[in-house]
């Protein structure tokens, strides 16, 4: 499923990925070490516990403790990548390698009587659809990823593995045997500059982003050659796939993790984007949700003739039209409607206890207590067109009422209201009543505002009331409930704008150590998870033993009937 390759680092690596790839992972070997030494991921729970795991072989617990006596070069960078070939497709983890005699030797070690193949300037073990091959300076583990393009391929015959083609006819699943993926391993090592993704310039500014973690995931290439993507073909909604790239970095920061993001898309979809540029969503919206805890908040704006174009530009605006004119509405009514900002949020969350009924045989009920999650949702549309708007309400009632067989009641029972220039509607009538009668300046805001999308989600607030539910004796449940709540914080995303052909978006997921690189506090949290949970373990094994001693003396003092 992924392919790493290690090589030395530089701003833009000489990596062999293939440039048809359509996923890659990018590590940054460099930066990880240098943020979470392999002194430090030693000294973790999680490595301890592992190093149990191969207490007695002797090789493996010195390849653990010094990754370099494998061979290996934890400072060099990283690839993971998916590629097509022919029918088929497979997956590539390449590591740089420091010494590629001292990994052979740990191979002969483990099994002195392994076969180990020469092609060229490679040598490689195989087994079944598995290939291992490595060269001076890199190691390379290929596996047949078939299956992913036989899912895109799925017809009436995908229950017995294979495929049907163009023309009925059932073809046996295909897939990379280990010779391919050998001659594959060989071809890597040998393409040329123009062949390699990282001739595209935007793979290049990805690598070239400050950041420890990079994506890149290609729509295009990843539908390329498949029934899904010939049919999208024949149709304009190929049109959201061609030259559709999302390029994504993660950094580790002091408290944080931040993820950006660009989404390319193809000429016709950037025009597109570019003749109807978002605005800033309207920050009133959010001022006018009532006071309280805020859990959640999402706010965006989009032109609304932008999206009769695009449906235009798909194809779909003729029958979408047809359809809703049925209903006494049309397209052009809905953009004269709406103004083009919209929101969503959730206030005071909690979980309730709630009786309900099953059924029993006899009819009679049976009842039960269950936890459910509740909290005041409220989604807002501002305005355009008041009189448009109401029509377009009484059109969506009919429709839920006629064609959704919703009952009249149904409706009524929905809250809703159409302000002087914001639609709201929610689950908590107060809430609704409540909205844009005085302004409440939320802390976050400021922290999302100035951009087409905001978003806002307070995970520590989830994380506590759950935690309130936790039942005293499930103490391994409520332990990690109380180390989640105080790791993590909240989320914050921006973003929207189109830049340089791209759509933008900046997030970060904010921890609760401020101080401390996100990195090692993840590893860290990791590391006290696994004790927790290696504790419950220890505590259920003794607890289990007390109950068996207690039987065995409950059995030992027993009186025979007999007598």
């Amino acid at each position: 499923m992924a392919l790493v390759t290690f090589s030395s680092c530089s701003s833009k690596p000489d990596a062999p990925i293939p440039a048809d790839a359509s996923f890659v992972m990018h590590i940054d070997g460099a930066s990880i070490s240098e943020k979470l030494p392999w002194s430090e991921v030693k000294e973790s729970q999680l490595f301890k516990d592992l190093l149990q795991e191969v207490d007695g072989n002797t090789e493996a617990e010195k390849i653990l403790n010094d990754p370099k006596e494998f061979g290996l070069d934890l400072e060099s960078d990283g690839w993971v990548f998916l590629s097509q070939k022919g029918k088929g497709a497979y997956s590539t983890f390449i590591w740089g390698l420091k010494d590629a005699s001292k990994f052979e030797d740990v191979l002969k070690k483990a099994n002195p009587n392994l076969s180990i193949n020469k092609k060229e300037s490679i040598q490689y073990i195989q087994e079944d659809e598995i290939v291992v091959a490595w060269s001076d300076e890199n190691l390379m583990f290929l596996v047949d990823a078939s299956e992913l393009t036989r899912d895109l391929n799925k017809s009436a015959n995908a229950s017995t593995g294979g495929t049907e083609n163009w023309d009925g006819d059932y073809e046996e699943p295909f897939s990379l045997d280990g010779e391919a993926l050998a001659n594959i391993a060989l071809e890597l090592q040998s393409l040329k500059s123009d062949e390699k993704l990282t001739d595209n310039d935007k793979f290049a500014d990805l690598i070239s982003t400050d950041g420890d973690v990079h994506f890149w995931f290609n729509a295009g290439k990843f539908y390329d050659n498949t029934m899904a993507g010939n049919l999208m073909g024949l149709s304009k909604m190929g049109t959201l796939v061609e030259g559709n790239i999302s390029a994504i970095t993660i950094n580790f920061t002091d408290g944080g993790i931040d993820i950006d993001s660009k989404g390319y898309m193809g000429k016709e979809l950037e025009e597109l984007y570019q003749k109807y540029k978002a605005s800033n969503f309207n920050e009133t919206a959010l001022k006018n949700l009532p006071a309280g805890e805020v859990n959640l908040a999402l706010a965006i704006n989009y032109p609304p003739e932008g999206l009769k174009s695009l449906l235009t530009l798909l194809g779909v605006d003729g029958l979408l039209n047809a359809y809703i004119q049925e209903g006494g509405f049309s397209i052009d009514e809905f953009i004269n409607a709406n103004s083009g900002n919209i929101f969503l949020a959730l206030s005071d969350f909690k979980i309730n206890q709630v009786e309900k009924y099953l059924q029993s045989l006899d009819g009679e009920p049976i009842p039960y207590t269950t936890e459910e999650p509740d909290g005041k949702l409220l989604f807002g549309a501002e305005v355009n067109d008041r009189s448009a708007f109401q029509k377009m309400i009484d059109v969506s009632k009919r429709y839920l009422e006629e064609k959704m067989n919703m009952p009249a009641t149904g409706t009524e029972n929905i809250p809703y209201e159409l302000k002087e220039k914001w639609f709201v509607a929610g689950n908590n009538s107060d809430q609704v009543n409540q909205f844009g009668s005085t302004k409440t300046e939320h802390a976050f805001i400021d922290r999302i505002k100035g951009h087409p999308i905001g978003l806002f989600v307070n995970i520590q607030s989830f994380i506590k009331v759950a935690a309130t539910q936790i039942s005293e004796n499930k103490k391994l449940d409520k332990d990690i409930a109380a180390l989640s709540s105080s790791f993590w914080k909240e989320i914050v995303m921006t973003g929207g704008e189109l830049e340089d052909g791209a759509m933008v978006t900046k997030l970060r997921i904010s921890l609760g150590d401020a101080n401390t690189n996100s990195l090692k506090s993840l590893s860290k949290y990791i590391g006290q998870l696994s004790k927790l949970a290696k504790e419950d373990e220890i505590r259920r094994e003794q607890e289990w033993s007390e109950m068996e001693e207690m039987q065995l003396y409950t059995d030992s003092t027993s009186i025979d009937p007999s007598y």
